[in-house]
């Protein structure tokens, strides 16, 4: 590929980023929630009329309040397909976010309560396999994917239990490119 060629690629996918929201986020802007337990959930309901509970959690690293988001980022396998798919609620306390067929929920962003330094959100959900379903649902699995995002202007500060650890290396040695034989014996 010509250096020129290069260039016109690097120069269209910045553009590319630029055009779909990269910059969204203020400069300098960090994450600032880490997760308490897993991102995902594999779905197994014994059958039609039954459900399956879990809840899900981010702690606040920052040194301030923050406005967490969640979204529920993937959802896959057939407990969530066919003619009597599993419906979804997701709950924040007593308050109900969503309550539905499960596909029509990834990507849909929902506001959650402030979180204050140090402390952690948590959410609850549930999977519902309809009672009308039929015994093809018996060993019908799923799995549902979320995250938790919020943003702060600059570097997220630690709260004092969190220590703060920065890591440095040398810079690494660069190398003459490989010599390409020019003939072959």
């Amino acid at each position: 590929m010509t250096s020129m060629r290069r260039n016109g690629v690097v120069a269209s996918a910045i553009l590319a980023l630029a055009l779909l929201g990269a910059g969204a986020q203020p400069a300098h802007a960090a994450e600032v929630l880490a997760p308490d337990g897993p991102a995902s959930v594999e779905v197994r309901v014994i059958g039609p009329g039954h459900d399956v509970e879990w809840s899900m959690g981010a702690r606040n690293v920052a040194a301030s309040p923050v406005a967490p988001t969640f979204e529920v980022t993937n959802v896959t396998g057939d407990i969530f397909a066919g003619d009597t798919p599993a419906t979804i609620t997701l709950t924040n306390g007593n308050d109900v976010l969503y309550q539905r067929q499960v596909a029509d929920v990834v990507g849909t962003v929902f506001g959650v309560d402030e979180v204050d330094p140090g402390e952690s959100i948590s959410l609850g959900a549930s999977v519902l396999l309809p009672s009308e379903a039929g015994d093809e649902y018996r060993t019908a699995a799923g799995v549902v994917d979320w995250k938790f995002s919020a943003f702060v202007s600059g570097e997220p500060t630690p709260t004092p239990a969190e220590p703060r650890f920065r890591q440095t290396r040398p810079a690494l040695p660069t190398c003459p490119p490989p010599a390409v034989p020019t003939s072959f014996g």
